[in-house]
């Protein structure tokens, strides 16, 4: 066998980008390797009644020879008599009428033709979908020989190889595009980003929330905020992410120009994809507060920490930055009172600032 055939072959096979597959290259190499007029690749379905043509490559000079009802379903007259031996042997030969007392024991008479065929399955079951690879010869350059039906059969692995990865990816790129789908057909905002807090994908969502200026893009084409003590804490926050294993996600707040809480931003750690320098390291979710509507945290409040209904109502007014006499008028207690609930915040968090105290709720809350 001509190692430097086998080698041209590989060579356009494994050359193929199977993500957006062009078989023209291969399907030339292999006209040309053969000494071949037309080369087709097709997909048999379960029945294996009729074959749908994938690709394929003709000389000028060939015609196609398969019928088709337009929409490129053919039909293969000999199919049905040469299954079992493709499912057995791999590789079958079909001589034209006009070859046929030139054809061996091993070769399928193809009546009213003077072309002769070689079929290589490259993968499939009685289940499934079968791949064949379709070699046209007409009667000037003779049968396959030997050699040629050989170098067939150390290419089946390849071509199942090749075809596998193709439909690998395909149902990856299947699924996600189905995944962007349902992204963007949320109300939150969903963003992807890098190590250093780039965008790799945004949502239709966030993308509307950037339009209305939610949130920015700086400089450098990093996230960032509108207001600065809102970009100083998730600058803080993506850092923190970024070296602390430990810390999962955080919550945040954005406000708007006139400081009215606007939304609530999380951020979320993304596990990293080994040796993927543009893997997503963290995922943001934005959710927009309709003006006037409380941010229900309360509940998740006492969950984690286990603080009292009271303390949790104060702590909630201190996260949405309201200082200790506004959130002593808003939950309607005296200032004594949210003191003695600020002590027992303190101990229950174990802090001792009320700017430490909000610094833990917002970093550390599930909320």
């Amino acid at each position: 066998m001509d190692r430097r055939r086998t080698t041209r072959l590989l060579a356009a096979l494994y050359g193929m980008d199977t993500r957006a597959p062009d078989w023209s290259t291969v399907l030339l190499a292999f006209v040309q390797v053969f000494q071949c007029d037309q080369v087709e690749l097709h997909r048999l379905d379960a029945g294996h009644r009729s074959s749908r043509i994938c690709a394929y490559f003709e000389s000028p000079v060939s015609a196609s020879l398969l019928p088709s009802d337009g929409t490129g379903t053919a039909t293969l007259p000999w199919l049905n008599e040469v299954l079992e031996r493709l499912h057995d042997d791999g590789v079958v030969e079909v001589c034209g009428g006009e070859l046929a007392p030139s054809c061996g024991p091993d070769c399928v008479p193809l009546a009213r033709s003077s072309r002769s065929a070689m079929a290589v399955l490259i993968g499939g079951d009685d289940d499934v979908e079968w791949s064949l690879l379709v070699l046209w010869r007409d009667q000037t350059a003779g049968r396959f020989d030997d050699d040629e039906r050989d170098l067939a059969r150390s290419l089946q692995p390849h071509l199942r190889n090749v075809c596998a990865w193709q439909q690998r990816f395909s149902s990856i790129d299947h699924q996600s595009e189905r995944f962007r789908l349902a992204l963007d057909a949320l109300a939150e905002g969903v963003l992807m980003l890098d190590q250093d807090g780039r965008p790799m994908f945004c949502n239709a969502a966030a993308r509307a929330m950037a339009g209305h200026r939610l949130f920015a893009w700086r400089s450098d084409g990093r996230l960032g905020l509108p207001n600065p003590r809102d970009e100083h804490q998730l600058q803080q926050a993506l850092r923190h992410l970024g070296t602390s294993p430990d810390v999962q996600s955080q919550l945040l707040q954005i406000h708007g120009s006139h400081g009215r809480l606007m939304a609530t931003l999380k951020l979320c750690t993304a596990p990293p994809a080994d040796g993927d320098s543009d893997a997503v390291r963290v995922l943001a979710f934005i959710r927009r507060l309709e003006p006037g509507a409380p941010v229900a945290l309360v509940p998740e409040l006492r969950e984690q920490w286990g603080f009292t209904l009271a303390e949790a109502q104060l702590a909630q007014q201190l996260m949405r930055g309201c200082s200790l006499e506004e959130a002593a008028q808003r939950v309607s207690v005296s200032k004594n009172t949210v003191r003695s609930q600020l002590r027992s915040l303190f101990m229950k968090t174990e802090t001792h600032r009320q700017a430490e105290l909000v610094r833990v709720l917002l970093t550390l809350s599930h909320a």
